[in-house]
Protein backbone atom coordinates (compact mmCIF):
# COMPACT_ATOMS: atom_id res chain seq x y z
CA UNK A 1 0.00 0.00 0.00
CA UNK A 2 1.33 3.39 -0.95
CA UNK A 3 1.73 5.29 2.29
CA UNK A 4 2.25 8.79 0.93
CA UNK A 5 -0.19 10.37 -1.50
CA UNK A 6 1.15 13.43 -3.24
CA UNK A 7 -1.19 16.00 -4.65
CA UNK A 8 0.00 19.43 -5.74
CA UNK A 9 1.89 21.02 -2.87
CA UNK A 10 0.48 18.75 -0.14
CA UNK A 11 1.18 15.23 1.02
CA UNK A 12 -1.18 13.05 2.99
CA UNK A 13 0.10 10.21 5.14
CA UNK A 14 -2.40 7.36 4.86
CA UNK A 15 -3.51 5.11 7.69
CA UNK A 16 -1.41 2.23 6.41
CA UNK A 17 1.71 4.37 6.54
CA UNK A 18 0.82 5.55 10.03
CA UNK A 19 0.48 1.96 11.16
CA UNK A 20 3.87 1.12 9.67
CA UNK A 21 5.40 4.05 11.54
CA UNK A 22 3.71 2.94 14.77
CA UNK A 23 1.88 6.27 15.11
CA UNK A 24 -1.70 5.11 15.17
CA UNK A 25 -3.57 6.91 17.94
CA UNK A 26 -5.58 4.57 20.12
CA UNK A 27 -8.75 5.66 21.89
CA UNK A 28 -10.17 3.74 24.85
CA UNK A 29 -13.31 4.58 26.75
CA UNK A 30 -12.21 5.42 30.30
CA UNK A 31 -14.80 4.28 32.84
CA UNK A 32 -13.08 5.85 35.85
CA UNK A 33 -12.90 9.16 34.01
CA UNK A 34 -16.60 8.97 33.20
CA UNK A 35 -17.46 8.19 36.81
CA UNK A 36 -15.39 11.19 37.95
CA UNK A 37 -17.16 13.32 35.36
CA UNK A 38 -20.58 12.16 36.66
CA UNK A 39 -19.56 13.16 40.18
CA UNK A 40 -18.40 16.57 38.95
CA UNK A 41 -21.63 17.04 37.02
CA UNK A 42 -23.69 16.14 40.09
CA UNK A 43 -21.89 18.75 42.16
CA UNK A 44 -22.22 21.32 39.36
CA UNK A 45 -25.87 20.56 38.58
CA UNK A 46 -25.06 19.56 35.00
CA UNK A 47 -26.71 16.14 34.98
CA UNK A 48 -28.62 16.72 31.73
CA UNK A 49 -25.53 17.90 29.90
CA UNK A 50 -23.27 15.17 31.26
CA UNK A 51 -25.63 12.37 30.28
CA UNK A 52 -24.41 13.12 26.75
CA UNK A 53 -20.68 13.21 27.55
CA UNK A 54 -18.25 10.29 27.34
CA UNK A 55 -14.58 10.18 28.34
CA UNK A 56 -11.85 8.48 26.34
CA UNK A 57 -8.13 8.23 26.93
CA UNK A 58 -5.82 8.43 23.94
CA UNK A 59 -2.24 7.68 23.02
CA UNK A 60 -1.99 10.92 21.06
CA UNK A 61 1.42 12.58 20.86
CA UNK A 62 -0.24 15.98 21.19
CA UNK A 63 1.02 18.40 23.83
CA UNK A 64 -2.59 18.94 24.96
CA UNK A 65 -3.72 17.58 28.31
CA UNK A 66 -7.28 16.99 27.11
CA UNK A 67 -9.78 18.28 24.59
CA UNK A 68 -13.50 18.14 24.07
CA UNK A 69 -15.16 17.06 20.83
CA UNK A 70 -18.75 17.80 19.88
CA UNK A 71 -20.78 15.88 17.32
CA UNK A 72 -21.64 18.30 14.53
CA UNK A 73 -25.32 19.02 13.99
CA UNK A 74 -25.35 17.52 10.50
CA UNK A 75 -24.35 14.15 12.01
CA UNK A 76 -26.90 14.54 14.81
CA UNK A 77 -29.60 15.06 12.20
CA UNK A 78 -28.43 12.21 9.99
CA UNK A 79 -28.20 9.79 12.91
CA UNK A 80 -31.35 11.06 14.69
CA UNK A 81 -29.46 11.77 17.88
CA UNK A 82 -29.08 14.74 20.16
CA UNK A 83 -25.86 16.50 21.05
CA UNK A 84 -23.00 14.20 22.01
CA UNK A 85 -19.65 15.22 23.45
CA UNK A 86 -16.42 13.34 24.05
CA UNK A 87 -13.70 14.47 26.43
CA UNK A 88 -10.41 13.09 25.16
CA UNK A 89 -7.70 12.80 27.80
CA UNK A 90 -4.18 12.60 26.34
CA UNK A 91 -2.98 10.07 28.87
CA UNK A 92 0.79 10.55 28.54
CA UNK A 93 0.37 14.23 29.52
CA UNK A 94 -2.63 13.94 31.83
CA UNK A 95 -1.01 11.17 33.88
CA UNK A 96 1.85 13.49 34.90
CA UNK A 97 -0.54 15.88 36.66
CA UNK A 98 -1.43 15.95 40.33
CA UNK A 99 -4.95 15.25 41.48
CA UNK A 100 -6.14 18.87 41.71
CA UNK A 101 -4.76 19.61 38.25
CA UNK A 102 -6.55 16.58 36.79
CA UNK A 103 -9.85 17.74 38.26
CA UNK A 104 -9.22 21.24 36.91
CA UNK A 105 -8.56 19.84 33.42
CA UNK A 106 -11.94 18.10 33.45
CA UNK A 107 -13.62 21.29 34.69
CA UNK A 108 -11.89 23.19 31.88
CA UNK A 109 -13.24 20.76 29.28
CA UNK A 110 -16.75 20.90 30.79
CA UNK A 111 -16.64 24.70 30.53
CA UNK A 112 -16.25 24.29 26.75
CA UNK A 113 -19.72 22.72 26.58
CA UNK A 114 -22.37 25.47 26.30
CA UNK A 115 -25.15 25.69 28.89
CA UNK A 116 -27.60 24.85 26.08
CA UNK A 117 -25.62 22.14 24.30
CA UNK A 118 -26.33 21.58 20.64
CA UNK A 119 -23.10 19.89 19.61
CA UNK A 120 -20.95 23.00 19.37
CA UNK A 121 -17.98 23.77 21.58
CA UNK A 122 -17.54 27.07 23.39
CA UNK A 123 -14.25 28.91 22.67
CA UNK A 124 -12.14 30.62 25.34
CA UNK A 125 -14.45 33.61 25.72
CA UNK A 126 -16.13 35.45 28.59
CA UNK A 127 -18.87 32.82 28.99
CA UNK A 128 -16.24 30.06 29.09
CA UNK A 129 -14.17 31.74 31.81
CA UNK A 130 -17.29 32.63 33.79
CA UNK A 131 -18.45 29.01 33.76
CA UNK A 132 -14.99 27.73 34.63
CA UNK A 133 -14.75 30.00 37.66
CA UNK A 134 -18.24 28.97 38.85
CA UNK A 135 -17.29 25.30 38.47
CA UNK A 136 -14.05 25.77 40.41
CA UNK A 137 -15.86 27.48 43.28
CA UNK A 138 -18.52 24.77 43.41
CA UNK A 139 -15.91 22.03 43.60
CA UNK A 140 -14.02 23.84 46.39
CA UNK A 141 -17.27 24.07 48.36
CA UNK A 142 -18.08 20.38 47.76
CA UNK A 143 -15.64 19.29 50.45
CA UNK A 144 -12.78 16.87 51.00
CA UNK A 145 -14.81 13.66 50.55
CA UNK A 146 -15.68 14.56 46.97
CA UNK A 147 -12.09 15.60 46.27
CA UNK A 148 -10.77 12.32 47.68
CA UNK A 149 -13.17 10.24 45.55
CA UNK A 150 -12.29 12.22 42.41
CA UNK A 151 -8.57 11.67 43.09
CA UNK A 152 -9.10 7.93 43.46
CA UNK A 153 -10.98 7.71 40.19
CA UNK A 154 -8.65 9.94 38.19
CA UNK A 155 -5.58 8.02 39.32
CA UNK A 156 -6.86 4.74 37.81
CA UNK A 157 -5.14 4.35 34.43
CA UNK A 158 -7.15 3.35 31.37
CA UNK A 159 -6.35 0.09 29.61
CA UNK A 160 -4.45 1.58 26.70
Amino acid sequence: MLGLIRGGKTSILTTGALAMCGRVVRYVRWGSGEEALRILCGVLGLGDVCSRVRVVASTSSSSALARVWGLHRVFQEAMSTGPIYVVEVVWRNFSKLGCEERVDVLLHELAHIPSRPRGGVRPHNRAFYSSLELYRRAIRRAGPDIAKRLCELLSKPPSL
